[in-house]
């Protein structure tokens, strides 16, 4: 059964856990019978909007892999029963996404969805035809509301490790960090309407690329060493495309520029699909909560 799940970014001070608790195989731990108290926001969401009361249970994770099962057991004081813990690790290869900032919130949604996906990374992207520009005050408050989304996100699919959110970048510092991302043995993936590479193409080229074991291990390199973290990014332009100097740029720089299929995405769907499409090929939508990746 699949319970309700609340970020609490500092979980461990907030009910008082621990550096390093023992846990065994199960999930349960030495902290198992231990009383506490819910915070604040999660008591209000849990109990007076979700209507939660005794006995019912949920997770609560600090956004980086930890997650504690908790049992209320006195819903007018907020008061819960830690019955078990476990941790999520990273996975090995990462998914992000750059998301080019879009009108009428598609670009919010697009983070959304990406989140509920599966996405590890989420980067903002002012391109040149945007129309949204993040400057002054407004990028304070357009970077809050993508942190909420992503926060959002990930309690509603589950997810223990809120993904990371980078820097709003611009095109011109785009193409030196995506150089630097293939020059590191990462993937960056441009979607464009009119590229000549199909999504087949670039697929079998990133699986053959980025072997990874099935069973969730990590990846190991010539030596048997386990191998650092890699990561493929997607990125998707605004609702105007992306241009044809942008693409150029990101060419040269070593990124992939793929078609992603006939049909002409809008700026809020192009890049959850194609993290959908990363998903099922490298097995995360057949490995169960955990994945192989």
């Amino acid at each position: 059964m699949t319970f309700p799940l609340f970020i609490v970014p500092q979980l461990r001070e907030s009910i008082s856990l621990p550096e390093t608790p023992s846990t065994d195989g199960d999930g349960s731990s030495s902290l198992a019978g231990t009383e506490a108290v819910l915070p604040a926001g999660v008591y209000q969401h849990a109990v007076k909007a979700m209507r939660l009361g005794n006995n019912d249970t949920l997770w609560l994770s600090d956004g980086m892999g930890l997650k504690v099962r908790a049992v209320i057991t006195d819903s007018s004081e907020g008061m819960v029963r830690i019955e078990g813990q476990s941790y999520e690790s990273a996975p090995q290869i990462r998914l992000g996404l750059v998301q080019a900032l879009a009108k009428s919130g598609r670009d919010e949604q697009a983070v959304e969805m990406a989140v509920e996906i599966g996405a590890d990374a989420v980067i903002p992207w002012q391109a040149d035809r945007s129309i949204v520009q993040w400057k002054g005050p407004r990028a304070a408050k357009g970077r809050e509301k993508w942190h909420d989304r992503l926060v959002m996100a990930a309690e509603q699919s589950r997810r223990s490790r809120v993904p990371e959110l980078g820097q709003l970048m611009v095109t011109k510092q785009l193409v030196p960090w995506a150089a630097g991302q293939v020059q590191s043995g990462n993937a960056v993936i441009v979607l464009h309407q009119d590229a000549a590479d199909t999504w087949g193409d670039i697929s079998r080229t990133l699986l053959g690329q980025y072997a990874q074991p099935m069973d969730g291990g990590a990846a190991r390199d010539a030596g048997g060493s386990a191998s650092a973290p890699r990561y493929i990014y997607i990125a998707a332009g605004p609702e105007g495309g992306i241009s044809s100097s942008e693409i150029e740029q990101l060419r040269s720089a070593g990124a992939y520029i793929t078609l992603l299929g006939r049909n002409i995405l809008r700026a809020s769907s192009a890049g959850p699909v194609a993290l959908a499409l990363l998903s099922e090929a490298f097995g995360r939508f057949s490995a169960g909560r955990q994945g192989p990746i």
